[in-house]
């Protein structure tokens, strides 16, 4: 699996893009996410964990994105990028 930064869709005359904006994993009997922030740092949400606070999250690459400790990707979120 790999992680495209951004998606772009034609529809007859329009050509919308999106970009990668966060990941929701599943396991170990729970979810977490990753939210990119608008420097693209990305922030991690274990809800286990410090009351469910966002914590700043070391992402190096997109392969690291792919899992969450034991917990896999199952959704990706993409939101409209505006010109």
């Amino acid at each position: 699996m790999s992680l495209s930064p951004t998606v772009l869709i034609e529809l007859s005359s329009q050509h919308l893009v999106y970009d990668f904006h966060s990941i929701i994993y599943l396991g170990a009997d729970h979810f977490t996410a990753r939210v990119r922030d608008l420097s693209n740092g990305w922030w991690n949400y274990n809800g286990m964990w410090e009351y469910g606070v966002l914590r700043r999250d070391h992402v190096q690459n997109t392969a690291d994105l792919l899992y969450n400790g034991r917990r896999r990707v199952v959704f990706l979120i993409y939101s409209r990028h505006n010109h």
